[in-house]
């Protein structure tokens, strides 16, 4: 799963066909109201139409009349490799006026109802006020074309680690930095066995992401933050991904001084 989605007290849960006999107040001259059904397959539908698979959806709306929409989609892009479900768009709006119609795009996104609304190398795709102009066939697919390059950057990203081998020595050296660093373990440190478990031991994983490169590192780490409570998942996938954009950024940084290799030699305590 790439989304989160938390509904607390007086917030429901939802599925899409139940968004679509929810109350939609009457617009005004400044003012328009959108059905949150009206937005959601709007977003759907266009997702569509460029090719891109919505493997799952949540809802969640709260509020009098049920006046505010919150919700996650998991995507799958277009010719992307079968295992690049990993991207995410949460959204939220409110027909009440007290918040914007926006969606945020990333590789995981956390949608909360008390008003946590962020993702890890997130990027804001639509932040538009319920103005009278407010037309969302005229806004929606802007919002679609920068999610899909987005979603490149995020692919170019997954293969540069599928090439960044990684001997056992190495990948022990980034689990063991990746906990004992400046800025704090990007794992609670009860996490150090489950990753260790997982990247060399666990049959399931290995059968997964049997290459030992960075990108199979990187899926062990996002396979123990599952066992994280939901608001630590979202606070820990951001470090998570922050770690690996570092690791990368050192290794393009070493080849672009003349040695021409992905596979680098990672100083303790230097990647950060």
């Amino acid at each position: 799963m790439s989304s989160t989605l938390i509904a607390h007290v007086d917030t429901t849960y939802k599925t899409r066909d139940q968004l679509q006999g929810l109350h939609t107040p009457e617009g005004t001259r400044s003012w328009k109201p959108i059905p949150h059904y009206e937005l959601v397959s709007q977003l759907i539908d266009d997702f569509a139409r460029r090719g891109i698979t919505v493997v799952r959806e949540q809802y969640a709306t709260g509020g009098k009349d049920d006046a505010k929409l919150f919700g996650c989609l998991d995507l799958a892009v277009p010719e992307a490799p079968d295992d690049f479900v990993g991207t995410a768009v949460g959204i939220r709006a409110a027909n009440d006026k007290s918040m914007r119609v926006e969606a945020i795009a990333a590789s995981r996104v956390f949608v909360c109802d008390n008003m946590a609304f962020s993702g890890s190398n997130g990027s804001i795709l639509l932040k538009k006020k319920h103005t009278s102009g407010l037309d969302l066939s005229q806004v929606i697919p802007p919002a679609i074309d920068l999610y899909l390059d987005k979603a490149g950057v995020w692919r170019q990203d997954i293969d540069k680690m599928r090439e960044f081998s990684l001997s056992d020595g190495m990948a022990k050296q980034l689990i063991y930095d990746s906990f004992l660093n400046p800025r704090g373990p990007v794992l609670p440190k009860h996490c150090l066995e489950d990753i260790h478990e997982l990247y060399f031991d666990d049959e399931e994983q290995r059968a997964k992401f049997a290459d030992r490169t960075l990108w199979s590192l990187n899926n062990a780490y996002t396979e123990a933050v599952k066992a994280l409570e939901p608001v630590s998942q979202e606070k820990r996938g951001v470090e998570i991904g922050r770690f690996f954009g570092r690791v990368l950024a050192r290794a393009e940084k070493k080849a672009a001084r003349g040695t021409g290799r992905t596979v680098v030699k990672i100083q303790p305590n230097r990647i950060w």
